[in-house]
């Protein structure tokens, strides 16, 4: 009796969660007149929610007052999460994209310039499939900038790049006999030709 009961229970609620899932909105359901959504005549303020044939979710996010706003999630066919946008008054504002690669798990920004091209801007991040950051790398309106930094995979710092204006400083680290040394190059930023090198104790 109490089998048939927990069963019972369980099929009103998949057929309730269906029932809301298939009154869920998304973009397709909502009509644009100007850049701006109307649902039924009606212009839109919410959230909305696009699911694949398999009921697994492919994009969320909120519109307001008939203008997207905030992030908008989008997940792959796996229900992860591949990217976020961010809109602000209907404009498109930044795209943090997660790609899942062989060897390592990648975050990049992109933003748009005034001709509608995409371009880098602000933080790159890389990780080791352990979880352990991989690479820091820093981007102003496309252009590399400021402190990139790669670690190995147990969190040792390997790599340390400063981009300062024409001039490119790397250190290379390196352990000998216990002892932690950097072997310093400056590059020309422009042609990249090696304009000095020293080695350093750290």
């Amino acid at each position: 009796m109490k089998a048939f009961f927990r069963l019972r229970i369980t099929i009103i609620f998949l057929l309730l969660s269906s029932k809301i899932l298939s009154q869920s909105i998304c973009l397709n359901d909502l009509e644009v007149r100007n850049s701006i959504f109307y649902y039924k005549g009606v212009i839109y303020s919410g959230t909305y929610e696009c699911y694949d044939e398999k009921g697994k979710i492919r994009e969320h996010g909120f519109i307001k007052n008939g203008e997207r706003d905030s992030i908008s999630n989008i997940y792959n066919t796996k229900g992860e999460l591949v990217a976020q946008t961010y809109y602000k008054n209907n404009i498109f504002q930044k795209q943090v994209q997660y790609r899942n690669a062989i060897f390592s798990n990648i975050m990049i920004t992109y933003k748009l310039d005034s001709a509608g091209n995409t371009y880098e801007d602000g933080l790159w991040e890389s990780y080791y499939l352990n979880g352990q950051i991989k690479e820091r790398r820093y981007y102003n309106k496309g252009e590399p900038t400021g402190e990139w930094t790669a670690w190995d995979n147990k969190g040792n710092i390997g790599i340390v790049t400063t981009i300062n204006g024409d001039t490119v400083i790397e250190k290379r680290f390196q352990i000998k006999n216990k002892k932690r040394f950097a072997i310093i190059k400056y590059y020309n930023y422009k042609t990249l030709k090696v304009l000095k090198t020293e080695k350093k104790e750290e």
